[in-house]
């Protein structure tokens, strides 16, 4: 996508646009792999000041039962006051409390009336949510026992099945953290359609998160065997044709890193140690790493493909749970709740986010690098494929070119690096859901209806819970033939609510918001390289099991 645009205009869009978003507007953005969480604060024991929450909250409580304080709440060391309204384990209500013992509670969320009322399709059968209270409850405890307060999380998780062996196939709208920020995700899928001429996939809620769902489609692009068909950064599809050489890719360090990237084994670049520490010790404004990659170039070309296999490490995490929410406590509800509802916060982030995450591309030209795209992040679960066009001189024809992929310091993991002799963009047809199916097989025709187009209204999901989403591609129209292919481009738009732990809630010492500025990458950056060594385990070892 047009990466510096969309992260800014992405609030301004959504205020004033409440219908589908075309399929070449790409995918939502707000902060990179923001859906992740392993939170590593430690914090002294001291008294908390009373903190006034004026969003709208719902506190789940470890009996399994919910309480909303639709008027806000008072946050301190042993108690949440307020006026509310309890429901038990299958959301029927009980009775009206003013207050309850924060030690019984797991998680608090932020939530929308408006949103949460007459516009929303939640899972009706009781037996679901006390099953994923229960999980919720079970894997607050596993946490606590592995990692003292750490937790997996994750925006919706898409996972397909070929031959009986589960795949990750993508995390749907990594970035949208607010109501403010929902927009739509872009995934290319490697599962294609099965005997029945079907696509049948699997969107899970593994995280202490409450999902608003929107909309579901696949784009279906038809191509010859040989081609290959990736999103650009915006989403569009491309055509990528014969590939190209890579000479040599080499970091910033100066390591020949040709033999880690030249093929998709699952063993990617990461930066090194002493690439951190530097960065760390440069301070703001120098915490850049780069790869640079030399490419044969053929005769008269003005434009090459270049297909990236990546993913994102593990340190937008630590800026999002330790800086953004952990070190606010209860703060975090408002800013979720409140602040990232208004355009001035929203937009300041956002540049902020353009500013210092993602990809940058650049070309060497007549002895300076030109920026030619910039890579969103895409959240640390599922490895993400990019296709980015990069327009070359014809004077260099039959001479290599020199682009360079530029980031914060261990802010990627990049798997693969292959680089194509043309790049042209491609249409694809839109495939809508054909039917929504309970983990128990029955179809979900009032699901279905609402995740068939993108409007006001959406399927609302807890932790544990998951579906299977099913496409027909073939329906009403005869296959590619032998001689052609298909690839499908799965199509996702939403937003989700982080639920803040307890233990933020009784720890959070920072009165004011997170506010976005140079020291910010720097700090998450020290924190990151403390845990490095241990977080991946502990993050993949707490996601929520489903039903």
């Amino acid at each position: 996508m047009a990466f510096t645009s969309v992260w800014v205009s992405s609030a301004l869009r959504v205020l004033r646009l409440r219908r589908p978003i075309p399929f070449v507007l790409g995918a939502a953005i707000l902060v990179g792999a923001v859906g992740s969480c392993v939170t590593t604060v430690r914090y002294e024991s001291v008294a908390l000041t009373p903190r006034v929450v004026r969003s709208p909250v719902k506190a789940h409580l470890a009996d399994g039962s919910t309480i909303v304080f639709a008027e806000g709440a008072t946050i301190s060391n042993s108690l949440v006051t307020g006026a509310g309204a309890r429901y038990d384990i299958r959301l029927d209500p009980v009775d009206t409390v003013f207050g309850v013992a924060l030690d019984s509670v797991l998680a608090m969320e932020s939530f929308r009336t408006e949103t949460d009322v007459g516009r929303s399709v939640l899972y009706g059968v009781p037996g679901f949510y006390m099953s994923a209270v229960a999980t919720a409850v079970g894997i607050l405890g596993v946490c606590s026992v592995v990692t003292g307060e750490n937790c997996f999380g994750s925006c919706p998780t898409v996972y397909s099945d070929s031959a009986g062996v589960e795949r990750l196939e993508g995390e749907a709208f990594s970035y949208s953290i607010a109501p403010m920020f929902e927009a739509r995700d872009i995934d290319r899928l490697a599962v294609g359609s099965d005997e029945r001429g079907e696509v049948r996939l699997e969107v899970r809620n593994e995280a202490l998160e409450t999902h608003y769902i929107n909309h579901l489609e696949l784009i279906e692009i038809d191509h010859a065997p040989g081609q290959r068909v990736v999103p650009d950064p915006e989403g569009k599809p491309v055509m990528l044709g014969r590939a190209l050489a890579l000479l040599r890719a080499s970091d910033r360090d100066g390591r020949d890193v040709t033999e880690l990237v030249a093929s998709p084994d699952d063993l990617p670049y990461a930066s090194s140690l002493s690439r951190i520490e530097e960065a760390m010790a440069s301070g703001p404004g120098e915490v850049e790493d780069h790869i640079e990659l030399e490419v044969q170039v053929p005769p008269g070309a003005e434009r090459i493909g270049l297909h990236l296999r990546l993913r994102n490490s593990l340190l937008a995490t630590v800026l999002f749970y330790d800086m953004m929410l952990g070190d606010r406590g209860a703060r975090a509800l408002d800013w979720l709740g409140l602040d990232l509802g208004e355009i001035g916060p929203a937009v300041e982030l956002g540049q902020w986010a353009a500013d210092n995450l993602g990809m940058r591309v650049s070309v060497r030209e007549d002895g300076e690098w030109r920026e030619v795209a910039r890579i969103p992040d895409k959240g640390p679960l599922a490895w993400d494929d990019v296709a980015v066009p990069v327009p070359v001189s014809p004077a260099r024809s039959e001479k290599p070119v020199r682009i360079r992929l530029a980031f914060p310091a261990d802010h990627w993991r990049v798997d693969h690096v292959m680089p194509f002799e043309t790049a042209r963009y491609a249409e694809g047809r839109v495939i809508p859901l054909s039917r929504i199916e309970a983990p128990d097989g029955s179809e979900q025709a009032d699901i279905l209806s609402n995740l068939r187009s993108a409007d006001d209204s959406y399927f609302v999901t807890a932790p544990g819970h998951s579906f299977s989403a099913v496409f027909r591609p073939g329906s009403g129209r005869p296959g590619p033939g032998a001689d052609r292919n298909r690839t499908f481009f799965l199509v996702s738009q939403g937003y989700y609510i982080e639920w803040v732990r307890q233990s933020w809630l009784a720890n959070g010492r920072e009165m004011e918001p997170f506010q976005p500025g140079p020291e910010a990458l720097v700090e998450a950056l020290r924190r990151w390289r403390a845990s490095r060594e241990t977080m991946e385990e502990q993050f993949y070892a707490t996601r929520i099991p489903v039903r």
